[in-house]
């Protein structure tokens, strides 16, 4: 049997090459501006301009703190005559894991269709261990008004994230949620995304779309353990919808 050579893949198939980002004409907006709705985030009004699921205090662990940071669930939506979509992210860390790709747990992935017509285009690519990264998540050349979905990385914290639109683009807000209620959904790993192959595959994620509702994810990998701290948290969640507890 003859021995195997290796090969650089891009020259086989040059389609899994990362596309250069073209910047040209794109404006660069922040996800805390109007009329953009970031949901997922229930104490966003405590945290400030920062990407964190739950406060400071009270205390629940140490591994609770760490995966705070991880953005599971948070979702960002608007519509827009934008034919482009970009953005420029920079996370907490650049470290892979063994049985989770990197479109899943440290990416974003876009949405496009409004509620009831949710459609995947794709989950930004972009170099392996890269904490810093500009990605084109959608082009089309068809003109109109679309609504538009980003859902957050699922085992990554982002330090700061920028919308990228045609400068000359129209931007307007959402379609209202179908309900004014969130659904607290509380657990491990299968809550907080693992191991999906881009966000918008958490079951959360999943759900909200279909039931166009907003989901609070407050799924800490392997630290689902039911503390007093964890559920006052929950508990100081104003009027949800119902909880979903789902912990070790």
């Amino acid at each position: 049997m003859s021995e195997q050579k290796t090969a650089d893949i891009l020259k086989i198939d040059p389609y899994m090459a990362i596309p250069q980002a073209d910047e040209n004409g794109i404006t660069y907006h922040s996800p805390f501006e109007e009329p953009f709705r970031l949901g997922g985030s229930a104490f966003q009004d405590q945290v400030g301009h920062q990407f964190r699921r739950i406060p400071a205090e009270p205390f629940v662990s140490g591994g609770v703190e760490y995966l705070a940071w991880d953005t599971a669930g948070f979702q960002l939506q608007f519509k827009s005559t934008s034919k482009r979509v970009m953005i420029k992210a920079e996370l907490r860390e650049g470290t892979l894991m063994h049985h989770m790709p990197q479109t899943g747990s440290s990416s974003f992935d876009l949405y496009v269709g409004g509620p009831g017509n949710w459609r995947l285009v794709q989950a930004a690519r972009y170099q392996l261990h890269a904490t810093e990264f500009t990605a084109e998540l959608f082009n089309r050349e068809e003109p109109g008004l679309r609504e538009y979905l980003i859902n957050f990385p699922l085992y990554n914290a982002v330090k700061s994230v920028f919308i990228g639109l045609e400068s000359d683009a129209e931007i307007y807000a959402p379609t209202p949620w179908s309900h004014d209620k969130p659904v607290v959904v509380y657990g491990t790993s299968i809550t907080q995304g693992g191991c999906a192959s881009h966000p918008g595959g958490a079951w959360t994620n999943l759900l909200s779309r279909w039931h166009n509702c907003e989901f609070y994810n407050m799924g800490f990998s392997g630290n689902g353990r039911g503390e007093p701290a964890a559920a006052e948290i929950l508990a100081s969640i104003p009027n949800p919808r119902c909880f979903i507890l789902d912990y070790e």
